[in-house]
């Protein structure tokens, strides 16, 4: 990470953008097999749900912008990330104003890169579309269910936003349906406040998914939530992903 050595050149993404805190750029494919976890962006906005802009697309730039300020060692947990994971940063995904088709299907090949390299993929938004062509690559590379942990204060499955199937409300109904990922291996997380639909709420018991608010976390505490969480993502599953929308953060922190 950068702020381990101040003052040192910090690799550029593109002109005037860090990489994420700092970390070796990788350009091509075959550089990510000399990595166990590997970086990438998708700065996508589609269809607005609410108002008429929200700047999910300049996400990946303000994160790694922020990011360089930040390292690996972590004085409560007493070790340094860095000193068990090689990490770098593959840069973002093509996006096609207009063409989300067209966009969701860069994503999924940068992040099929990834797979087939064996690193583990950690991809930043980008509205939560693109949380799709993600699992999508993870599902084709996968021999067997992948399960998925939804992190977020709203459901985000509605079947479709007007016509639109792939807006930001909608990516773990379009997840439930993917070949192997079984919506029993799906847990909601976190669920919470006036902003959600019953009707969602319904659709994801029908499908036979998993809810946990935040009032159950809290009444049962971290540790069974996440063991709860384990418990429904990794029941007969070969690969798990996790999926952090924003809102799943305190108003404080937004």
């Amino acid at each position: 990470p950068a702020c381990y050595e101040l003052g040192r050149e910090i690799p550029q993404i593109f002109d005037g953008v860090p990489s994420f805190m700092g970390l070796p750029v990788i350009r091509e494919k075959h550089e990510i097999r000399d990595y166990d976890v590997v970086i990438m962006g998708s700065p996508w906005e589609g269809v607005v749900t609410w108002g008429s802009f929200s700047g999910c697309e300049l996400a990946t730039k303000s994160i790694r912008s922020v990011s360089i300020r930040y390292g690996g060692f972590l004085p409560e947990m007493g070790f340094d990330l860095f000193d068990y994971l090689k990490v770098g940063d593959y840069g973002d995904a093509p996006t096609n104003p207009g063409h989300i088709e067209k966009t969701l299907a860069n994503i999924q090949e940068k992040a099929s890169d990834i797979y087939d390299e064996g690193a583990i993929p950690i991809m930043l938004g980008g509205d939560h579309s693109t949380s799709i062509p993600v699992v999508r690559a993870l599902a084709a590379k996968t021999d067997g269910n992948v399960g998925i942990v939804h992190l977020d204060a709203h459901m985000d499955n509605m079947d479709r936003y007007g016509d639109e199937m792939y807006a930001r409300c909608s990516p773990l109904h379009r997840i439930y349906e993917i070949e192997n990922v079984d919506p029993n291996n799906i847990i909601h997380m976190g669920i919470r406040g006036p902003r959600n639909n019953p009707k969602q709420v319904a659709a994801a018991k029908e499908h036979g998914a998993t809810i946990l608010t935040s009032f159950e976390i809290k009444l049962k505490g971290i540790e069974s939530a996440v063991n709860k969480a384990l418990e429904v993502a990794k029941a007969g599953t070969e690969a798990v992903y996790v999926t952090v929308c924003s809102d799943i953060f305190g108003r404080s922190l937004q």
